[in-house]
């Protein structure tokens, strides 16, 4: 099933708020040292410490778009935009 179209990057990413210090975080799995951050995380995080959660895309249309120019496409496909979600336990803690 196709559900989304023209889609050429989607990417997820958390930002860890760890000693003062924030870190771009990939995959976060609770119960393990498997992180994937930047810098990396020393020890364990605690889920209050999720400063925001980063969701970027990007489109890719093809170069046979029905009613676009190259430099249309072109032009849509340079475009990229990031959103930051902030979750509830940032207003708790």
């Amino acid at each position: 099933i196709n559900l989304i179209s023209d889609v050429g990057q989607f990417t997820v990413t958390a930002t860890v708020r760890h000693d003062g210090a924030l870190s771009e975080c990939t995959t976060l799995l609770p119960q393990s040292s498997s992180f994937t951050c930047s810098p990396a995380l020393t020890e364990t995080y605690s889920w209050s410490q999720i400063d925001g959660i980063n969701v970027t895309s990007k489109p890719n249309i093809g170069n046979n778009a029905p009613g676009l120019s190259t430099a249309g496409i072109n032009n849509i496909n340079n475009q990229l935009q990031t959103q930051t979600f902030y979750p509830r336990n940032l207003i708790n803690f």
